[in-house]
């Protein structure tokens, strides 16, 4: 988790293995997820939570902060 002010802002997301998959979903080294389908993500928990309701197949809205700026990504997941 990624603190600013004694609470989390967000989750620090980082490539495993070659990267491939971390880059097609539109994530650089350094991005912060936010919020996922516009909830925002308060710790480690809250990203757990939210991925078991998902469905696969379904498309998740995931807001990160790239530097200075909040991006959408708009991920499919894997059946």
């Amino acid at each position: 988790p990624h603190a600013s002010g004694g609470r989390v802002t967000g989750l620090e997301v980082l490539p495993q293995g070659d990267g491939r998959t971390f880059r097609a979903a539109g994530f650089q080294p350094g991005d912060l997820v936010t919020a996922v389908n516009g909830q925002a993500v308060r710790g480690a928990g809250d990203v757990a939570l939210l991925s078991g309701a998902l469905a696969p197949g379904a498309t998740v809205t995931v807001t990160v902060q790239r530097g200075d700026r909040q991006l959408p990504l708009a991920i499919t997941l894997g059946q």
